[in-house]
């Protein structure tokens, strides 16, 4: 009898440590595996949310190139002409893009414009303004000249203005390059997030170009700070490593300080700001939009190109990653549920004998 009692102790005290150990095993798998799942949380989150991967709106608000190819937020003139039927001046719309964004507005100056413009949007002209001298253009989306155009206007002069200041304080983020006339290409590279170039001068001939590069989830800020602006003759402004148009701002800060184009095959990739000189852009083609508070010149052929500037980067990261990776959180989740039916099935082991 005793030794049948020590053989029942014997087998109770082992069946109790087995129970014992697969507790713990299963804790510890489940433990681990809700670690898994909160760092796919966060993993997801940090994709989702984090500033670096969303579009750079430059703080332009109602100014930026989701809703306009042209502003003018000053009183001077906005001239469009030459080109060719085939290939007009104006403002027309990249693919990806949408006419909604290829508007013209117009603050306190005129618009003066041949037959060989074509504004794919709509022109905002606020009521006061000086009589325009259009012959046969072409604007696809009519004229707004309103009240409610008018505060259409207002707040996007108010955006730029504001836009315009805050970016000029930025400090430069790497050693600005020279790019007063160099004898060569330039490329300057960038990483996630803010890029800041704070250079005194842009001046390029001769077919140099000005390559920036870096991923789509980058942005550029060039603030050109002295009095001479930005001129281009005959060379170009490119970018590459998928980064976009719509990501890139060229923003020049000095009063009287102008961009101008001269010579074939001009391209500027990017936001042309220039709230306090001329944009003399004869012959050229801007890729993105073009902002000053005086006189804007899209001459001989120049044209605006607008461009996407949605789906943002995290918005396309999250329909590429962000369904399957849920669903992994969620099977993950499915699996540690029924660790822990395991679990409360084997504490619930009957004693036998």
């Amino acid at each position: 009898m005793r030794c049948n009692l020590l053989t029942l102790a014997a087998v109770q005290a082992l069946r109790d440590s087995v129970k014992k150990s697969l507790r713990s095993i299963t804790a510890s798998r489940e433990a681990s595996r809700a670690k898994g799942v909160g760092k796919m949380a966060l993993l997801l989150l940090g994709l989702l949310w984090s500033s670096s991967a969303w579009a750079d709106t430059f703080g332009l608000g109602t100014a930026g190139p989701g809703n306009w190819g042209v502003l003018e937020t000053g009183t001077g003139q906005v001239i469009f002409g030459g080109g060719s039927a085939s290939s007009p001046s104006g403002i027309s719309v990249n693919p990806g893009a949408s006419a909604n964004q290829a508007n013209l507005g117009i603050n306190a100056g005129s618009l003066v414009s041949s037959a060989t413009t074509v504004i794919n949007g709509t022109y905002y002209k606020h009521t006061g303004s000086p009589s325009d001298s259009i012959s046969g253009t072409t604007i696809v989306g009519g004229t707004v000249q309103n009240s409610t155009g008018d505060s259409k206007i207002n707040q996007a002069v108010t955006d730029a203005t504001s836009a315009s200041s805050n970016l000029a304080r930025l400090p430069s983020t790497q050693t600005p390059p020279n790019l007063n006339n160099p004898s060569s290409n330039v490329t300057i590279n960038g990483g996630v997030g803010r890029n800041v170039i704070n250079v005194p001068v842009i001046s390029l001939n001769n077919g140099i170009t000005l390559t920036l590069s870096g991923p789509a989830s980058a942005s550029f800020v060039v603030n050109v700070t002295g009095s001479a602006g930005m001129t281009l003759n005959s060379a170009s402004i490119l970018l590459s490593g998928g980064l976009t148009a719509a990501n890139v701002i060229f923003s020049v800060t000095t009063t009287g300080a102008n961009v101008s184009t001269s010579g074939s095959g001009v391209v500027i990739n990017g936001i042309v700001m220039d709230l306090n000189g001329n944009e003399n852009l004869n012959g050229a083609t801007v890729v993105g939009e073009v902002i000053s508070g005086g006189q804007i010149v899209l001459g001989g052929g120049g044209d605006v190109e607008v461009v996407p500037t949605v789906p943002e980067p995290s918005a396309a990261a999250y329909f590429t990653l962000g369904p399957p990776s849920l669903i992994a959180v969620l099977l993950l989740q499915n699996r540690s549920s029924r660790r822990k039916r395991i679990s409360a099935r084997i504490s619930h082991v009957p004693n036998k004998g």
